[in-house]
């Protein structure tokens, strides 16, 4: 099994919340590479617990 990781920083809103942009264009990039979405993994946490940093996990069979 092939895995891809791709690292995405959500614009963190200091003062309420974190939003995430773009994500879509990779997921269809990768889909269109013979890739289906796995799943995300949060890789930075800011003070307050808010997801700032993640990984989309994509995978493909060998």
């Amino acid at each position: 099994m092939n895995v891809k990781f791709e690292h995405l920083v959500l614009e963190n809103k200091k003062a309420t919340t974190a939003e995430l942009s773009g994500h879509q264009t990779i997921i269809q990039k990768y889909a269109e590479d013979g890739y289906h979405y796995a799943g995300f993994v949060p890789t930075l946490f800011g003070p307050s617990g808010k997801m700032i940093e993640l990984d989309l996990v994509f995978e493909k069979e060998a």
